[in-house]
């Protein structure tokens, strides 16, 4: 269940005091850069989900790219504007070592309301703007005991959306981690055979497809591709 949080409903202050609050959570073995990319575009589509902007520097910090902490921070103050001080406060307090030093005292000056959140120095690597805002969207945030979680963080949309990126090597990446994990689920299956044709990678088609034929998941469009391969030998 999706709680919804506004400034009528729930104190800005306490939002992120939940115990229960979700961090939004990625296998192990995906990059950070590659969280980060990915959260990037979730911000892009949902900025007012709260909880994916503090995953996003997060992200960013564990990149140790100071440009990306930055955006990651600039991205949140612009949504709050003069909203959530003390969680404003703590985020800068979290990511201060991984900022830039002359970012940090406009971030302060923006907390203590002396400058416009919309006035901090831009970032190239910021995803948010003036004008894509819905003034009437609710804040959200997802909590540990949903039991509808979004599905747009299953391993199967972030390889799909760092393929649509040109991510191609990272998308193999994740799709071959989670097959070891999940290699009942076809789409998994589907999306990686058409990375290695589309590349004609014969060597990690190989493992893979052993992997596959061990655990018994090996179906028909994989079979035919052994052929391809071969082919093209």
């Amino acid at each position: 269940m999706t709680i919804v949080i506004s400034d009528k409903l729930f104190p800005w202050e306490g939002a992120f005091a939940l115990k229960d609050f979700y961090r939004l959570r990625f296998p192990t073995h995906v990059q950070a850069a590659t969280r980060y990319m990915f959260l990037s575009r979730q911000v892009q589509r949902r900025p007012k989900e709260l909880s994916i902007h503090v995953c996003r520097i997060d992200s960013a910090i564990r990149m140790k790219n100071q440009e990306a902490v930055y955006a990651a921070v600039l991205d949140l103050f612009y949504i709050l504007e003069d909203k959530g001080q003390d969680m404003r406060q703590r985020i800068l307090s979290k990511a201060s070592n991984h900022l830039p030093d002359e970012m940090i005292p406009a971030l302060e000056q923006a907390i203590s309301g002396q400058i416009p959140s919309r006035n901090l120095p831009f970032s190239s690597r910021s995803v948010l703007h003036d004008g894509m805002l819905d003034e009437d969207q609710d804040l959200v945030l997802i909590t540990a005991t949903s039991s509808d979680q979004s599905t747009d963080l299953d391993p199967v949309n972030t390889a799909r959306l760092c393929l649509e990126s040109g991510q191609i090597e990272q998308a193999q990446e994740i799709l071959e981690s989670q097959l070891k994990i999940e290699p009942e689920r076809a789409e998994i299956r589907q999306d990686l055979l058409e990375i290695y044709c589309a590349t004609r990678n014969e060597a990690d088609f190989r493992s893979s497809y052993q992997l596959l034929q061990i655990r018994g998941y090996l179906d028909k469009s994989w079979n035919e591709a052994v052929s391809l391969f071969t082919t093209s030998n």
